[in-house]
Formats: structure tokens, C-alpha cells, sequence
């Protein structure tokens, strides 16, 4: 029996992995996605895409072959050609802003269409991001010590994160008796109270919100 030989070609695969399977949130990781050619024929102009998720922000992009750009929580590197046997790697350094369960999704593609099995072109990678203990430092002041009846008094309150990210921080601010808002910017008013919300705050992070009170 005569078994004709298996159509050469061009075969471009892709292997994504991270430098940690349990990132901490606010916390700086890596992202390694690893091209190489297999095939038998060289791959000219090639294309390698990372879709970051939404909870996953971009610090920057190192290549070993090719260059790389970015667009929002895209990043889209071009390979000019890549021979038999050889790869390329490129590095995103990252931070997660939101805990639990992220994954995405990285490609790599020859344009043209020219690759014998694209079967291999595309891999998916989850990490579980972890929340810390962290602290939230809330300092209140007021523009003036005393106030006439019917006049406006300003406050400033001052929120930091201390030493470690946070996720989904919450801060409401209630009045003593004699004392009604006038202006609370970004508040949602609950139970007679002005909150705000920050779904993720930096390490070392600090917010400024000005209450105006009658």
C-alpha cells in the first residue's frame, strides 16, 4: 500500500502561560505567549493577538521578534517571518483589578491563510486572582469650624488605600441632625446617607470627595 505523504507546509502554534496561576490584585504579573513554527515551510507575516479581559490592565509589551502595538485591551504584535523550527515570545506585564476567575484568549495566525493546521493557533489561560487583606484610610475635615444657620459648609473626605490594592470599596458619609447635602458629586444617596463606590483602588491610592452641606 502507497500512503502519499503528508502536505507540507507552513504551522504556526501557540502556547500562552503566566509567571503565576494565583496573582494577587493590584499586584504586577506576567503573561508569556509562546510562538513557534513547526511546519516544514517558512511562515512569513505573521500575527499574534491578546484580547485581554476587562478586569486586566496593560503595564507593557516586550517581543523577541517583530513589534508589537496596543489598542485598548488589545495587543496585536507582527512577525515578519518565522523559519522552520523557530519560535518567538512575547511578554505582557499586567495587573489584575478585579478578583476571582479571568480568562483569555491569545492567537496566532499566518495572513494569507496559508498555515496546514490552524488547530493550533489559539490557546486559553485562567488565573484566579486573589484579594489581600488591605485597609481603607478615611479622613473627614471641615472648611470651617462654625457656621451660621442657613449658611453652606463644605467637607473634604480623603480615602487611601494603604499598602495593598482594593476591590469594590465602599464609603457613605451621614449627617448629624441640623445639617442637609446641597451638592454631593458621585454620591448615590442610601438611608439618608452619601456613599461612593470604587470598584478597584491602586496601592497607595487616594480620592478626594467635597461635600456641600446646608
Amino acid at each position: 500500500q502507497v500512503v502519499a505523504p503528508a502536505p507540507g507546509g507552513p504551522n504556526v502554534s501557540l502556547v500562552k502561560t503566566a509567571n503565576t496561576e494565583r496573582p494577587a490584585l493590584g499586584q504586577p504579573f506576567r503573561y508569556r505567549l509562546h510562538v513557534r513554527n513547526v511546519g516544514d515551510m517558512a511562515a512569513k507575516r505573521v500575527r499574534v493577538v491578546d484580547t485581554l479581559n476587562k478586569s486586566i490592565r496593560l503595564r507593557g509589551v516586550k517581543t523577541s521578534r517583530g513589534r508589537c502595538s496596543e489598542d485598548g485591551s488589545t495587543v496585536e504584535c507582527s512577525i515578519r517571518s518565522l523559519a522552520p523550527g523557530d519560535e518567538a515570545t512575547v511578554t505582557l506585564s499586567v495587573v489584575a483589578t478585579e478578583p476571582g476567575r479571568l480568562r483569555n484568549a491569545a492567537s496566532a495566525t499566518i495572513r494569507g491563510g496559508t498555515d496546514i493546521r490552524p488547530a493550533n493557533n489559539r490557546d486559553v489561560l485562567g488565573v484566579t486572582v486573589r484579594a489581600l487583606a488591605a485597609r481603607l484610610g478615611v479622613s473627614k475635615t471641615a472648611a470651617r469650624r462654625s457656621v451660621r444657620g442657613g449658611d453652606t459648609v463644605r467637607f473634604k473626605i480623603v480615602l487611601r488605600s494603604r499598602g495593598r490594592a482594593l476591590a469594590d470599596a465602599w464609603v457613605c458619609d451621614r449627617l448629624p441632625a441640623g445639617l442637609v447635602f446641597v451638592r454631593a458629586r458621585g454620591a448615590t444617596f442610601r438611608n439618608g446617607r452619601a456613599c461612593w463606590q470604587w470598584g478597584y483602588m491602586r496601592p497607595g491610592a487616594k480620592y478626594v470627595v467635597n461635600v456641600l452641606t446646608r
